[in-house]
C-alpha cells in the first residue's frame, strides 16, 4: 500500500512540472517507473488531468 501511495504523490509531482515546463515528458518517466512494477489506474490518470 505505502508503495501505491508513494507513485500516486510522484505522478502528481511529474505531472505538475511537465505543465511548468521543468521537464519534458513526464510519459517518459512513468513508463520507466511501471517497467519497475508500479502501476495507475484510469480514475488516476482522470484525476491527474483535471
Amino acid at each position: 500500500m505505502q508503495r501505491k501511495l508513494a507513485f500516486v504523490g510522484t505522478v502528481k509531482v511529474l505531472w505538475i512540472a511537465e505543465q511548468r515546463h521543468l521537464i519534458n515528458d513526464a510519459a517518459v518517466l512513468l513508463d520507466a517507473m511501471a517497467a519497475n512494477g508500479y502501476y495507475l489506474s484510469r480514475q488516476l490518470l482522470q484525476q491527474i488531468s483535471e
